[in-house]
């Protein structure tokens, strides 16, 4: 019987990154098993540089085979927001500006080389779907994207006056997280009970067939509930 590193070696193959391209035998054989494919899996650690700039150079490579589509590990509704980002004249400096002003609020794109990579996706991406697709909750921090989106929408004064309050709340608990507090010690949206006037608010936005502003309420009590 062959040991396992016997076996591992039938499978390992040299892959080089060398200014933005993969080459090496790891490179033909990850090319061919993409002609082969309809997906690829890419097992990363959040937060390397490296695994990231892999990706793209990764994506460039097998794109030609007819990979347009880059599905990842935030909300739908986020997103759809990255999109939007991704589409500016300056992605990079909307990105910065973006989490200037809602930190941490989109996992991972606050890493220059996730900038990058959602790049090069909406470059070769000529669908008329949007290139990126989020299939996890919202995150733990969205709501200071997400009150703002639906403060911006809201008609009822009242309502938007809660809205600004709730936004208030969450950029203060920002701010307690860089003082040294931990996630769960802080007084976010996603842990704290639903406000009381949170169904008053979907009915608002339901009585206006405000599909989108629904549809963000919801994935928001969702994540909460988790």
């Amino acid at each position: 019987m062959s040991t396992l590193s016997e076996i591992l070696s039938e499978h390992h193959f040299p892959l080089t990154l060398f200014d933005g391209f993969l080459a090496g035998r790891g490179a033909d054989f990850l090319s061919r098993q993409a002609r082969e494919s309809r997906f690829f899996l890419v097992g990363e650690e959040h937060g390397i540089g490296d695994n990231l700039n892999s990706a793209t150079a990764l994506f460039k490579m097998i794109q030609p085979s007819g990979y347009h589509t880059y599905v990842t590990e935030i909300g739908p509704i986020s997103a759809r927001h990255i999109h939007q980002l991704v589409q500016q004249p300056e992605p990079m400096r909307a990105f910065r500006e973006f989490f200037s002003k809602c930190p941490f609020s989109i996992p991972f794109a606050w890493l220059q080389e996730e900038v990058h990579l959602l790049q090069a996706v909406s470059a070769a991406n000529m669908e008329t779907e949007p290139p990126v697709i989020g299939i996890d909750q919202e995150f733990i921090f969205s709501p200071q994207l997400h009150c703002e989106t639906l403060q911006n929408a809201c008609t009822e004064p009242a309502l938007q006056e809660k809205l600004g309050k709730w936004l208030q709340i969450e950029r203060q608990a920002i701010q307690d997280m860089y003082q040294g507090k931990t996630p769960e010690q802080l007084n976010l949206f996603m842990n704290t009970p639903l406000p009381e006037d949170w169904p008053a608010l979907r009915q608002h936005f339901e009585a206006q067939n405000h599909s989108g502003a629904v549809s963000l309420i919801d994935a928001l009590a969702a994540r909460h509930a988790v």
